[in-house]
């Protein structure tokens, strides 16, 4: 399936067979935000699939909503405990599954996919908080990660959004040995807001459309503070 996107790479995400299988699964989505017919079951919904397949499909997209509301519908469906049968129905409570009652593979993709929404290499770089629900920055608290192991060495970031100061500040750390040559850090805005400049300390650039600021082979730790306006 989307595997040859992600993690395999045979593909490029914007491949054209990639975008035709995702638009496939899309068209059939629970009411609970789930694809179905994805496993043995009529109209049945194998969760895993939600996140290890499409969710992270859609991240190297650079789609984080979609990637956001895939991991909060995942969620949704586990049992109080965090667990999943493999397969089963769409219906709350669904009496209706196969396979494992307990299906590993969810919850590390789970563990996974909220890894990469956080800190996602790509190429020769890192993307930071590129599948954040864009709420979380909305409510003013902070946002970040501490300590993350990437393919460049340990990555903590954090950042917080006042919207009376209509301002996002934050700091970023990076390992001395083994820079990315580039790190974009995705500032998920509510809709209708995006960056409008940087602090030029900060030594970091704005992306063309507002929505993420990036740094050059950046080393040590580097704050931050970012004007919110209007998107254009």
């Amino acid at each position: 399936m989307l595997n040859i996107a992600f993690p395999c790479g045979l593909l490029p995400p914007d491949h054209e067979l990639v975008t035709g299988t995702l638009r496939y699964i899309e068209s059939h989505v629970s009411p609970g935000g789930i694809p179905v017919n994805t496993g043995w079951l009529t109209n049945g919904m194998w969760v895993a699939i939600t996140l290890d397949n499409v969710a992270e499909v859609q991240l190297q997209r650079g789609n984080g909503d979609a990637a956001a509301g895939y991991l909060y519908a995942t969620l949704n469906h586990g049992t109080p405990l965090y667990t999943w049968c493999e397969e089963r129905g769409q219906e709350p409570g669904s009496a209706k599954c196969t396979g494992d009652r307990q299906h590993l593979w969810t919850p590390v993709a789970v563990v996974r996919a909220l890894r990469d929404m956080l800190v996602m290499e790509q190429a020769d770089g890192l993307h930071l908080a590129l599948g954040t629900a864009r709420e979380w920055l909305a409510s003013g608290k902070p946002v970040g990660i501490a300590g993350a192991p990437t393919h460049f060495g340990p990555v903590s970031y954090q950042m917080q959004y006042n919207a009376a100061s209509s301002r996002v500040t934050g700091e970023v750390s990076f390992a001395d040995r083994s820079p990315p040559a580039s790190v974009v850090l995705h500032i998920r805005l509510p809709n209708g807001l995006a960056i409008r400049s940087v602090n030029p300390e900060s030594k970091a650039t704005v992306e063309p459309d507002g929505s993420a600021i990036r740094w050059r082979s950046p080393r040590g730790t580097l704050k931050f503070q970012a004007a919110v306006g209007p998107a254009a």
